[in-house]
Parts: C-alpha cells; sequence; structure tokens
C-alpha cells in the first residue's frame, strides 16, 4: 500500500517542478524518503515523507514536503512552484492541500536551505 505516496509523487513529477530541480540516476532529484541519499551530488531537490497515522477509513495522508537548494531564494521559489502546482490539486483520485512553514538555514557547510510544506492528501 502506498499510503498516497505514488500520488503525492505523481502531483511533484510535473515540469512545473522537475523544471526547478537536478537529476539523480536519469530522474528529477524527488526523494519519496526522509532521507536524500547520500550518492545525490546536487542542490536542488525534494523529499517527502509522510507524517500522520494511515486511517483506512477516511483516506487522508498527511505529507511533508522539503523544497531544498543552495540559496534560500531558491528553496522558496521551488516551494512557492509546489503550491501553486499542487494545492488544491484534484487529480484523477486525489485532492491536495498545502501549507508553506518557514525556510530553515543549512546546518553545515555540507547542508542546503530547506523550506518545508506540509501537505495533506485525501484520496477519492
Amino acid at each position: 500500500m502506498s499510503f498516497g505516496s505514488t500520488e503525492m509523487y505523481s502531483a511533484l513529477n510535473v515540469s512545473a517542478i522537475t523544471d526547478l530541480l537536478d537529476t539523480y540516476l536519469s530522474q528529477p532529484a524527488i526523494f519519496d524518503n526522509v532521507l536524500i541519499p547520500q550518492s545525490f551530488g546536487g542542490n536542488k531537490s525534494i523529499n517527502y515523507y509522510l507524517t500522520s497515522q494511515y486511517s483506512s477509513e477516511a483516506e487522508i495522508y498527511d505529507y511533508t514536503i522539503n523544497c531544498r537548494a543552495a540559496t534560500m531564494g531558491e528553496s522558496r521559489t521551488i516551494a512557492s512552484t509546489v503550491i501553486d502546482t499542487i494545492s488544491r490539486e484534484n487529480g484523477s483520485n486525489y485532492y491536495i492541500y498545502c501549507e508553506v512553514l518557514a525556510t530553515i538555514s543549512p546546518a553545515d557547510d555540507l547542508d542546503n536551505f530547506n523550506t518545508p510544506l506540509t501537505a495533506t492528501i485525501k484520496l477519492k
């Protein structure tokens, strides 16, 4: 069971968003995971993960979407584009609502700026 992650990936994997990201193994740098692969050498990426309990009755899932980049401006641009593209998005079997959170500064020289979003996806 994907718990909405397949739908979330489909919503994020559109040119308006992927054009802003680096690639990883010939794919857009969109990771369905809490961590970004250590072998990823780029700066601009998205990682997303489930942050709520699974309820088989409602099929509503809360995700965190991290929009990462080398600069605060790039990170916010990715986050803004994600919101403009997927918030209030009606897919064939889902609806998504997003909210932006405060940008997080890099923890060290190896880290990036991160503008996180919360995204609630409701399957139909």
